[in-house]
């Protein structure tokens, strides 16, 4: 091929890569993150790579391109549930309390003979860089008798592999893996007890919250004396006339992300990663006792230092506790603190941007806290040419007693669309510094990686290497494994939760189409505004795995977690993604400075 100019603001792809010089526009990700069938297959990369690649793009109205645009507001996750429904107890082996009263069937024969076939999960030595992707070196060794058909003997299932059992018992998708056939034809379930004694001495999961101190919360009658009396005496200067600023944190839109959870962050600890943080919380959720705000703080056992984000939704979060006007963030810290004693390292308020009137809340959250630090993280201001950070930063280590300050080397108003101001940020380490030392130093302590995690899962690595890494599509796909593995044991191994999984498993993966692998480009590193031609990958598996295509992400998730069911769908966060021609997203490392106040 021919050597190529390609037009300015355009990544830097290897001519021989190239499909066509059209620019595939980017997306607005950012509105799409802050908002479902899968039939129908439309153009990916890997059918790209054939001859029936198209020379340029199809021309649409302008009513088919606002239909192509924004995010998929009404998404929905449905639950998909066995067709035949096991009694739980029978499932794991015990007597149903219920008795004949009870609405779940007690026929184990005939729920196995109507259960889908066990899921094969694969090992790593079963993956492959061309079609099938995937190899079953082991054929099941199915029963051929009525109601053993559904068992693969040559499967594995993630829970009891590291439990020494499996806490869904007949109901698994992987139920070979564990089954045992007496000789009176009963079939029971397979328990390793020194392992399951091991385990026993180590929680392998933390932070959860029980549905009796839930329905305490949910009803304002949990008891946070220290964030009353605090909230009291604010109330009392206030009625005095005094001088009181009511606490408040900046509005931040909660978008249903599902990235920043248990099994992702597993992930991150094992390629290196040595703090993990959750997805950001709201304060009104948690105190409204929300399932979904409080899954957020659960954690591996694996994750040495964990810190739990918490905001508020609007600009003035005003609540009311005891029949008294306060601020909800000081409350809602003392219940994590504890509920959750010895599970988390820190508590971090997500400002968004510099607000001059977060003292007070981190005064009261510092109180009810005690020994847990209380760390902030903000940008460098709210507009572009107005940066706050460097006024705002010395005051919160010496003034208000901030364990870590996290700064976003954006302004709110920029969010992905330039690069970091990285001489700002010098700056602002700078006044902090001075602050602490008459000597002063100049540095950061540590480096916060959010977006880029989710885009490069190899990020840390490279980082702790100080090399970049060309990763092949074998092992990209083996990190994709490991992350199904993770979610599978976290979300659980019945049909309800291999489907939760696979869900998990497709927002991730709507990441990991925004990587552009670095063997294609003609240079390092590829700029935040650069827009991405239409490419191909150096081999059919790398081509899949930057699919902009949603179902190409459903069929990267049936590798690993069987046929997605005919009654489960998935919705993409931006509509562009379920459409034949889809728009792209440009690279971006999302890096934030962080510094330990002393």
């Amino acid at each position: 091929m021919a050597s190529i100019v390609l037009p300015p603001g355009t990544a830097p792809i290897k001519t021989e890569f190239l499909l066509h010089l059209s620019n595939l526009p980017v997306t607005d990700d950012d509105a799409a993150e802050g908002s479902t069938s899968h039939v129908g297959r439309g153009l990916s990369r890997l059918d790209a790579n054939g001859d029936s690649a198209p020379g340029g793009h199809k021309k649409f109205t302008k009513e088919q391109k606002k239909a192509q645009r924004g995010a998929n507001k009404d998404r929905r996750f449905g639950m998909v549930r066995d067709e035949l429904e096991l009694c739980w107890w029978v499932a794991n082996g015990t007597i149903c309390e219920h008795g004949s009263e009870c609405r779940f069937t007690h026929d184990i024969d005939t729920y196995l003979a109507a259960k889908p076939k066990d899921i094969y999960f694969p090992p790593a030595s079963a993956l492959r860089e061309t079609q099938p992707f995937v190899v079953d070196d082991e054929p099941p060794q199915n029963g051929t008798k009525e109601g053993e058909s559904s068992l693969h003997f040559g499967t594995t299932c993630t829970c009891f592999n590291e439990t020494g059992e499996c806490h869904v018992g007949l109901k698994c998708r992987f139920f070979g893996a564990h089954a045992h056939k007496g000789d009176d034809g009963v079939f029971t379930l397979v328990v390793d007890e020194q392992k399951k004694s091991r385990v026993a001495l180590t929680t392998t999961e933390l932070n959860h919250v029980s549905q009796e101190t839930l329905k305490i919360i949910r009803t304002w009658k949990y008891l946070a004396p220290v964030a009353d009396t605090y909230l009291r005496e604010l109330e009392a200067v206030a009625n005095a006339g005094g001088d009181v600023d009511v606490p408040q944190s900046q509005e931040n839109e909660k978008g249903d992300d599902v990235g920043s959870d248990s099994p992702f962050q597993r992930l991150c600890v094992s390629l290196s990663a040595d703090i993990t943080c959750s997805e950001m919380g709201l304060a009104t959720s948690f105190l409204a006792a929300s399932h979904e705000e409080w899954s957020l703080v659960h954690c591996h056992s694996c994750e040495s230092i964990f810190r739990v984000q918490l905001a508020g939704n609007k600009p003035s979060t005003i609540g009311v506790l005891n029949s008294k006007t306060t601020c909800l963030m000081v409350p809602t810290a003392e219940i994590l603190g504890k509920e959750f004693t010895g599970g988390i390292d820190s508590v971090d308020i997500n400002c968004g941007c510099p607000i001059d009137l977060l003292g007070k809340i981190i005064i009261g959250m510092n109180k009810v806290l005690g020994d847990i630090p209380v760390t902030v993280k903000l940008h460098t201001g709210v507009k572009d040419g107005h940066n706050m950070a460097h006024k705002l930063m010395p005051r919160l280590s010496t003034e208000w007693g901030v364990g870590c300050i996290t700064l976003h080397g954006r302004t709110q108003q920029q969010q992905y669309t330039k690069i970091a101001d990285w001489d700002y940020i010098q700056q602002c380490v700078e006044a902090v510094r001075v602050h602490e030392s008459e000597e002063g130093s100049t540095g950061v302590d540590s480096v916060m990686i959010s977006r880029g995690a989710l885009i490069k899962l190899w990020i840390f690595t490279e980082i702790k290497e100080h090399s970049e890494w060309d990763i092949s599509s074998r092992e990209h796909l083996e990190l994709i494994r490991k992350l199904a593995e993770c979610g599978l044991s976290h979300f659980g191994m019945d049909m309800v939760g291999v489907n939760t999984a696979r869900w998990y498993l497709c927002e991730v993966l709507y990441f990991q189409y925004h990587y552009i692998p670095i063997g294609l480009l003609e240079c390092l590193p590829m700029q935040i505004y650069e827009h991405t031609p239409a490419f191909r990958g150096r081999d059919e598996l790398e081509a899949l795995l930057v699919s902009l295509n949603s179902q190409d992400w459903v069929r990267v998730s049936e590798m690993f977690l069987g046929p997605a069911p005919e009654t489960w769908s998935f919705t993409p966060k931006h509509k562009s993604n379920a459409y034949q021609t889809c728009l792209h997203f440009t690279p971006v490392v999302f890096c934030t400075m962080v510094i330990m106040a002393k």
